[in-house]
C-alpha cells in the first residue's frame, strides 16, 4: 500500500511540475504576442509627441512606412493570423498530449480488474485493455517492482501466486468491468426515470389545459343557451302582452258600439214619443 501511495504521489508531483512549466511557457508566449501587437500602435502614437520632429532620419523613414494604409492593414491582418495559428496549434497540442494522472488511473483500474477476475496473463493488461503509457513513470515503476517484496497470500484462500513485472496491484477493493456496467445501467435507469417523469408532467399539464379549455367552452355554451332562452321568453311575453292588449281593445270597441247603439235607439224612441 505504501509503494502504491508513493507511486501515486510521484505521478501527481510530475503532473504539477508539468503544469507549472506549461503555464510559464504560455505566459511568455502571451507577453511576446502582446508586445508584437502593441508595437505598431506605439510607433503610430510616437508621431504625435513634441519630440517627433527631433528624431533621426531612420525614425522618420519608419514613420513614413506607417503612412501607407495598405501596409498597416496587411500588418494587422498578419498579426491576427499569427495569433489565431498559435491558438489552433495550442489546442491541437493539448488534444494530442495525454493526461499523465488520468492515464495512470486508467491503467491502474484495468490491471486491477484483470487480476481480480482471474485472468492468467501474468498480472499484465490485455492488448485490448492497454492504454498508452508515459515512458519515464513506466521505467521507474518497472525498476521499483524488481526490488519490491510481494507478500504471499494465505493458504486458506487457495489462490495461485504468479510472478509479475507489471504495474502495481494495490490490495484495495477492485473496480471490475461488471461494476462499471452496473453503474452505467443505473445511470441509464436514472435518465429514463427522469425522462418518464418529464413526460408524465407534460401530459399532466396538457390534461389540465384541456380540462380548463372544456370548462371554458361549457361555460360559454351555458351562457349562450341562457341568453337565447331569456330572449325567447322575452319575445313570447311581449307577444302575449300584445295579444291581451289587442283583445282588450276589441272588447272595449264592442262595449263602445253597444253603448252607442243604445244611445241611438233611445234617441230615436224619444224623438218618436215627442212627435
Amino acid at each position: 500500500m505504501d509503494t502504491y501511495k508513493a507511486a501515486f504521489d510521484y505521478v501527481a508531483a510530475e503532473k504539477a511540475i508539468a503544469m507549472r512549466k506549461y503555464r510559464r511557457h504560455q505566459k511568455f508566449k502571451s507577453v511576446l504576442t502582446a508586445c508584437a501587437a502593441v508595437s505598431p500602435l506605439i510607433f503610430a502614437l510616437s508621431r504625435s509627441l513634441p519630440s517627433a520632429s527631433q528624431l533621426s532620419d531612420i525614425s522618420r523613414q519608419v514613420h513614413a512606412v506607417f503612412d501607407n494604409q495598405f501596409y498597416v492593414f496587411s500588418l494587422i491582418m498578419a498579426l491576427l493570423a499569427a495569433i489565431y495559428a498559435m491558438a489552433c496549434q495550442h489546442d491541437e497540442e493539448s488534444a494530442r498530449s495525454p493526461d499523465v494522472y488520468e492515464e495512470f488511473a486508467v491503467n491502474r483500474v484495468y490491471c486491477r480488474s484483470v487480476v481480480v477476475n482471474g485472468g492468467d496473463n501474468g498480472g499484465a493488461c490485455s492488448e485490448t485493455e492497454k492504454t498508452p503509457s508515459f515512458p519515464e513513470t513506466e521505467s521507474k515503476a518497472d525498476e521499483e517492482s524488481k526490488y519490491a517484496v510481494v507478500p504471499l497470500p494465505s493458504v486458506e484462500r487457495h489462490e495461485t501466486v504468479t510472478e509479475t513485472e507489471s504495474r502495481y496491484v494495490p490490495p484495495v477493493p477492485a473496480i471490475t468491468i461488471e461494476s462499471a456496467d452496473a453503474a452505467l445501467v443505473e445511470k441509464e435507469k436514472r435518465v429514463m426515470r427522469t425522462h418518464r417523469r418529464k413526460e408524465y408532467e407534460n401530459e399532466r399539464v396538457e390534461r389540465e389545459r384541456e380540462r380548463r379549455r372544456k370548462e371554458k367552452e361549457d361555460e360559454e355554451r351555458q351562457r349562450t343557451e341562457e341568453f337565447n332562452w331569456k330572449r325567447k321568453k322575452f319575445i313570447e311575453d311581449k307577444k302575449q302582452i300584445q295579444k291581451e292588449e289587442k283583445k282588450q281593445e276589441e272588447e272595449d270597441e264592442r262595449r263602445r258600439r253597444r253603448t252607442e247603439g243604445g244611445y241611438v235607439r233611445m234617441a230615436s224612441f224619444t224623438s218618436a214619443v215627442i212627435h
